[in-house]
């Protein structure tokens, strides 16, 4: 909070709207420190500039403030580790992955599905600290996990026909490059953090609880809204792009 301060910065641009992030905005001192409207946990109370925002997805909001910023509005590109010349490879990649528990759609669906694609053009990814998960599910397809740092992973996104993923932080890089998307979504809402653009395919369960947006499930039938999503509506995604 002392290095916050003594950066003297002019304007804090606080996107994420919490009571962490509120504070940090406040301990820089900024005469401008900028919020969204919809900030939760209090933290609205540490900003003296407020861009009013609607329920949309979370790139459109945090657009608004670039925009009440002076950003010209234009074309929305993500110039992730750009290689103007490659030669697409046709994979289909494989993130098994997510932060929270309640956003897998299981390792045993993830193993069955790879078994019922073409396994040379499967590719799996994933971080260091799971590398042994994620080539158990692999099952002697090309495994990557924690061997790319994130533009490598972008560029090898970019290469792939299409990726099948949780929703995470590797879906919306793939989605970034231009790759189509197979998201699988449970607790949270594709419409508010979704793969960005019109390529893409959500599969939900349309359980009633569902979004709930919690990272522990309370339903009876425990990880219901994943678990009623089945291999098949996922292969049949996949082969619309393969």
């Amino acid at each position: 909070m002392k290095r916050l301060r003594q950066a003297r910065y002019d304007l804090v641009v606080d996107l994420q709207g919490l009571l962490r992030s509120g504070l940090l905005a406040a301990a820089t001192g900024a005469p401008r420190r900028l919020g969204l409207s919809d900030a939760r946990e209090g933290a609205g109370w540490f900003h003296n500039e407020i861009v009013t925002v609607t329920p949309q997805h979370a790139i459109d909001r945090y657009l608004l403030a670039a925009r009440h910023l002076g950003g010209a509005a234009g074309p929305i590109e993500f110039p992730l580790g750009l290689i103007p010349e490659f030669s697409p490879a046709g994979w289909i990649a494989i993130n098994a992955s997510a932060r929270w528990k309640t956003k897998l759609w299981g390792d045993e669906k993830f193993a069955e599905l790879i078994r019922q694609l073409p396994q040379d053009r499967v590719v799996l990814t994933g971080s260091a600290a799971e590398a042994d998960r994620i080539k158990k599910i692999a099952q002697g397809c090309r495994c990557v996990a924690g061997q790319t740092d994130l533009l490598e992973l972008a560029e090898l996104y970019r290469r792939c026909a299409v990726v099948v993923t949780n929703d995470s932080g590797p879906m919306h890089l793939a989605a970034a490059v231009g790759t189509p998307v197979i998201a699988i979504f449970g607790p949270t809402a594709p419409a508010l953090t979704g793969p960005y653009g019109d390529r893409h395919i959500v599969l939900r369960a349309g359980v009633a609880c569902s979004p709930c947006f919690k990272d522990s499930c309370a339903n009876p039938v425990v990880l219901e809204c994943m678990q009623r999503i089945s291999i098949t509506e996922v292969r049949s995604a996949v082969q619309k792009f393969i």
